[in-house]
């Protein structure tokens, strides 16, 4: 049964400078800054909002919202983007919030980065930027990932110096296990989305630096064996891993030959199919190099069922590959 719930929030501040004390002041909306009750209210106030916006998706994670809107001209997505943040003001406005027009920006993808949109919302222009972070990670207008990798790279060469100062000081052992907290979780977010992208040649280069760090190798020296001995996946395997576990973890995204072909038995069976394309940009696409990695693996691995039983023999496949490319994906 649909019921309503009403909850009435009362409570006071007061605020002292020194010795002198101000007198208490009641808050009729909000709550204190880092109580719990902040992300409960605010989900609460926004759960509606993507009901509010017509002819759009709305993706919401935590206190950070994004629209999606296509249009087939440069006109027409003008207007339903100034449409949309119109709707967007007067929703938050109707929950006694405010949007933060400081921080909102509008990107728009596709192969021509000269398009220039002009969106309105009363007096307020919303900029257009060719670069905007969502949920930590950098896109640029065309999808190049140049801007992401550039910042990742800057992060994984300041901890390689950190690396090179604990080696003295720490076993071998915590040295990986600060690799695997700070270095291998850093390559690993996202890379399913840029690992395919020619700048991430630089965040290996880098991952090349840092496995040399830990061993205490020559600059110039190859790092292969060290990858070995280490037990650690390279930049190029921890993609083919992201896009593995992606297929394994989804399985109702993907249709193998089996399913597509049951009156014909060949040694493709267990491989997915891939569907029908028309442009070389889907190639480049994460569902596409999925597929590819996935009928990559040999039958032995494919046949294991449990996932963290698969997890744990793709990495040991994967770090005794020591792979130093991922052309074949």
């Amino acid at each position: 049964e649909n019921s309503t719930l009403r909850v009435c929030f009362t409570h006071t501040v007061d605020s002292n400078l020194q010795t002198a004390y101000s007198s208490p002041l009641t808050i009729n909306h909000g709550v204190p800054q880092g109580s719990i009750l902040g992300p409960i209210l605010f989900v609460l106030y926004t759960n509606d909002l993507s009901h509010s916006l017509p002819v759009t998706s709305v993706y919401q994670f935590a206190d950070d919202t994004s629209c999606i809107i296509s249009a087939p001209n440069v006109c027409q997505l003008s207007s339903r983007a100034s449409h949309i943040v119109y709707k967007m003001d007067q929703c938050c406005r109707n929950n006694s919030l405010e949007l933060n027009h400081k921080k909102t920006v509008l990107s728009v993808y596709g192969k021509n980065n000269a398009w220039s949109l002009y969106v309105r919302n009363g007096d307020k222009t919303v900029p257009q930027s060719n670069e905007t972070k969502f949920l930590g990670v950098t896109l640029d207008s065309q999808l190049k990932w140049s801007a992401y990798c550039n910042q990742l790279r800057r992060k994984l060469s300041s901890i390689c110096y950190l690396i090179r100062r604990l080696r003295t000081q720490i076993s071998i052992n915590g040295i990986k296990m600060f690799y695997f907290s700070y270095v291998q979780c850093h390559i690993l977010y996202g890379i399913m989305f840029w690992g395919s992208s020619s700048h991430s040649q630089q965040i290996f280069i880098a991952q090349k630096q840092i496995i040399r760090a830990i061993s205490g190798a020559k600059p110039l020296s190859s790092a292969r064996p060290h990858f070995t001995a280490l037990g650690i996946m390279t930049v190029p395997a921890l993609y083919v891993y992201s896009l593995v576990m992606f297929v394994k973890k989804n399985p109702s995204l993907f249709t193998t030959n089996a399913e597509t072909y049951d009156a014909m038995l060949t040694r493709t069976n267990k491989d997915l199919r891939i569907p029908l394309h028309r442009t070389a940009s889907f190639e480049k696409g994460p569902y596409y190099s999925a597929i590819k990695a996935y009928n990559m693996l040999p039958l032995s691995l494919k046949k294991i069922m449990p996932t963290h039983r698969f997890k744990y023999e793709l990495k040991l496949y994967l770090t005794r590959l020591t792979l130093y490319n991922a052309h074949f994906v």
